[in-house]
């Protein structure tokens, strides 16, 4: 869906609660994550989502770990979400919607918060007949499913 802004509507700000780590863990075991409040807002060309459900992939624990040396740090981890679009172009305000992967959580700020930013072209809306929590919880494999099922 083609991002179209009115130039007189300012973007919401909402004061989001994360998840941060602060620095690569030596193990899982040893991972000491904060929660921080953050302000959040979008830029024009993307969406705020109020989260409803985010899984922990195992690319967040190897990122925390530094077994991806290209994480940086501090972040908010977590790649994939499902939740609701709460400020952005009209036609995507009140979708319920899902995603992962890309750099969320690894190379920017990621799911494991109230809300989240992300770039229009990014979303995906949910099916209705499916929960945000299943989404969340398997998000890859439902967009892999989405994307190439099985018949």
């Amino acid at each position: 869906m083609p991002v179209a802004e009115k130039p007189d509507v300012q973007p919401v700000s909402v004061q989001a609660r994360c998840v941060r780590l602060t620095a690569k863990a030596d193990n899982p075991a040893s991972l000491a994550p904060a929660v921080e409040i953050r302000a959040l807002s979008r830029a024009a060309d993307e969406l705020l989502i109020e989260l409803k459900a985010a899984a922990v992939n195992p690319s967040d624990v190897k990122a925390a770990t530094g077994l991806m040396a290209y994480a940086v740090f501090p972040r908010t981890p977590g790649r994939d979400y499902a939740g609701v679009v709460i400020d952005g172009p009209a036609g995507w305000i009140g979708r319920e919607v899902f995603g992962s992967s890309g750099d969320l959580g690894i190379r920017r700020d990621g799911t494991h918060a109230t809300h989240l930013v992300v770039e229009a072209q990014a979303l995906v809306r949910k099916p209705a007949n499916l929960s945000l929590a299943a989404f969340a919880s398997r998000c890859q494999q439902r967009i892999d499913q989405l994307e190439f099922p099985v018949f």
